[in-house]
């Protein structure tokens, strides 16, 4: 994995527009009889190439996709290695479906809701009335809130999330975290994506059906629907060869355990995911029997953002409930309406869109972790799904041809609306500035304590700004809530759609003398011993340039003027997902939501000769700073890692790779 604090907070979505160019249980599910093949081969046969491509290239370690219809699986396939001696997946391989899993949560919520146990606008308290935080507000989150992510929870708790053993404490331990933070913005007033959302609604489900949540989707779901080759890892590892695995240089990783059940922890194949989708396609029936009502699924699909703040224009993501978007922009600017959902963990990439109109739908799942690999299932899957449109005659052809406006002239007033500092987290905190050409601008981004030029842009006919070099996208400002925010279009010829960056800040006054002096690298003492995060398990507290009484850490800004550093975005969507205030403890240490970290500038040197190190009764990590050459041997630990990533400090330098914590 990459930065822990950059990597982990992209988790569940995938900001990257896919241009396309071409009650108890239930009966499972009876076969069904798919659509001809033949219809489907042109489509099936560029989709078969793009994920031999994918694999050729690099790009995934393996691959998996299924295309459906109402009636049945019409095709699936997969390439690449399983193990390291197991050389492709077959069609019974399980991959993550990472965020795909939110679908499944909330269809369990909605069954309860259709028996009349759950009521979608009922408070959270009524069925977990040991819930709590620290803003008394949280008495008005609802249920639906959960499910369209604008509770104003925090983000999300990744800590112990992703793991090489089961942790079934995770959902406890996410929720004790929630009791020791604030709201950051008014519950139903912005839908901002949230794990920590599906994981609170996954213990509603438990307590209302009084069964573990995944107990309960097992039995009124998996079952159900046929879906044998799907599961959540809570007990026993996964005979080998059973998953796609992932590898590094060649070598074999270990398995993830991905402990976030209700938020991404499902493992599936593309023929049990199909089931699942053919009920969507169905009206929530299997057979005769109903496993949701018409009412719920329509639910599900109805624009859930609507009444919530969203600054921007021809948005690239419309939550419903569970679902990212249930207005694809691809499938939308092809005249179709789209259900879709992307899923991301450290491991798996998945993706999962729906036109249920046309009665279609497509899954596929990576496995892997090389750079870029978020975009590759969705590109593929929206490709497939859109071929096979055209292939039914459901749309036809389509030009993508890019024509940018012409260059026009701006007005003060143009260029003042776009200058500034934008701030956000998700790794999205921008800065615009004049470049003393007339009409024209620099647009920067914060990278490592430092704005790191993007692009320059010139103002254009549209009233946009648009890249001097390019015309795949351009910039606005944007009014929403009296707070001024940087939007990003996306463009394919008449394909738009738009999603919010950052909100523009001002200097408001110095930063706190103690915040200054914490500037730096901070290491990680509490998570398990066999959290995956231990890879990557450093965050980088960096001043913002230019914009004095603000602060990053781990690409989330926060306002540094007092003694806690706390988060003030409100940014729609998803770049302001994942904010947590940074909160100073005792000898030295800081909080951020779950995680605690100390200073890699008080770790100490590690002597020749034996260390004693002693493990506090707080059970923290002990950091080291290990020489620069030599051999080290661990005696009577629990557990240690050898090494820390190398990472850029706030002053330009490097931190090398040369630590060592034990427990």
């Amino acid at each position: 994995m990459t930065m822990r604090s950059t990597l982990v907070k992209q988790r569940g979505i995938t900001i990257a527009f896919a241009l396309v160019v071409t009650g108890g249980l239930l009966a499972p599910l009876a076969p069904a009889q798919a659509a001809d093949q033949t219809t489907y081969a042109s489509a099936t046969s560029t989709a078969q190439a793009a994920i031999e491509a994918a694999v050729a290239g690099g790009s995934v370690d393996s691959i998996t996709i299924g295309l459906t219809d109402a009636n049945g699986l019409i095709w699936t396939s997969s390439a690449g290695r399983v193990t390291s001696t197991i050389s492709a997946p077959t069609a019974t391989t399980m991959f993550g479906i990472g965020s795909v899993t939110k679908v499944i949560t909330t269809a369990a919520v909605m069954q309860l809701v259709d028996q009349g146990r759950i009521g979608l606008d009922q408070p959270v308290v009524s069925y977990l009335p040991s819930f709590t935080m620290l803003s008394p507000q949280y008495r008005q989150i609802t249920v639906r809130m959960l499910l369209n992510h604008s509770a104003g929870f925090p983000g999300a708790d990744y800590a112990n999330g992703f793991t090489t053993s089961p942790f079934p404490g995770y959902a406890k331990q996410a929720i004790n975290t929630l009791s020791h933070s604030t709201l950051k913005t008014t519950p139903g007033a912005l839908s901002v994506y949230c794990n920590d959302c599906f994981t609170v609604a996954g213990e509603v489900v438990a307590a209302v059906s009084g069964m573990p949540f995944t107990t309960y989707v097992e039995r009124n779901l998996l079952q159900p629907l046929g879906m044998e080759k799907s599961t959540f890892i809570t007990k026993a590892m996964p005979a080998l060869g059973t998953v796609a695995r992932t590898f590094d240089d060649g070598v074999m990783r270990p398995q993830e355990v991905t402990n976030v059940y209700a938020s991404g922890g499902l493992l599936s194949t593309p023929a049990d995911m199909s089931a699942f989708a053919r009920m969507f396609l169905n009206k929530g029936k299997v057979g005769a029997t109903s496993v949701l009502t018409p009412q719920s699924v329509e639910q599900m699909g109805h624009d859930q953002i609507a009444t919530t703040l969203d600054p921007g224009t021809d948005p690239y993501l419309i939550y419903g409930l569970g679902w990212d978007s249930v207005s694809n922009a691809t499938l939308r600017f092809e005249g179709v309406r789209g259900w879709s959902k992307n899923g991301a963990t450290g491991d798996y990439h998945a993706d999962f869109v729906l036109a249920p109109d046309a009665g279609l739908a497509v899954f596929a799942s990576a496995a892997g972790e090389q750079p870029g690999i978020d975009g590759v299932p969705s590109r593929i899957a929206e490709a497939l799904l859109v071929d096979a449109l055209r292939a039914q005659g459901a749309i036809g052809a389509r030009s993508l041809a890019v024509n940018a406006p012409g260059v026009a002239t701006p007005t003060e007033d143009d260029v003042n609306a776009m200058l500034g500092t934008y701030l956000a987290s998700a790794g999205g905190s921008m800065r615009v500035t004049a470049t003393g050409q007339a009409g024209v601008l620099q647009v920067s981004k914060l990278a490592a304590g430092a704005w790191l030029p993007l692009e320059q842009v010139s103002f254009r006919a549209d009233g946009s700004w648009w890249p001097t070099n390019s015309a795949a996208h351009s910039w606005f400002s944007s009014l929403g809530w009296a707070r001024n925010y940087l939007v990003q279009s996306i463009r394919s010829g008449d394909q738009v759609a738009s999603f919010v960056v950052a909100e523009r800040v001002l200097p408001s006054g110095p930063t706190a003398a103690a915040w200054s002096k914490r500037m730096g690298v901070w290491l990680n003492v509490n998570e398990r011993v066999d959290s995956l995060s231990w890879s990557s398990p450093a965050t980088l507290m960096s001043r913002i340039p230019g914009t004095p009484g603000y602060i990053d850490m781990g690409g989330t800004a926060l306002d540094a003027h007092s003694r806690i550093a706390t988060v003030f975005a409100q940014v729609p969507v998803n770049n302001g997902r994942d904010q947590n205030d940074a909160v100073p403890l005792a000898g030295g240490l800081l909080r951020s939501g779950y995680e605690v970290y100390r200073s890699a500038a008080t770790v100490p040197a590690l002597a020749s000769g034996s260390t004693t190190i002693t493990i506090g009764a707080d059970g923290y990590g002990e950091w080291v700073r290990l020489p620069k050459a030599g051999r080290v041997t661990v005696a009577g630990a629990e557990g240690w890692h050898g090494s820390a990533p190398a990472l850029v400090d706030s002053r330009g330098g490097v931190v090398q790779a040369a630590f060592a914590t034990v427990w």
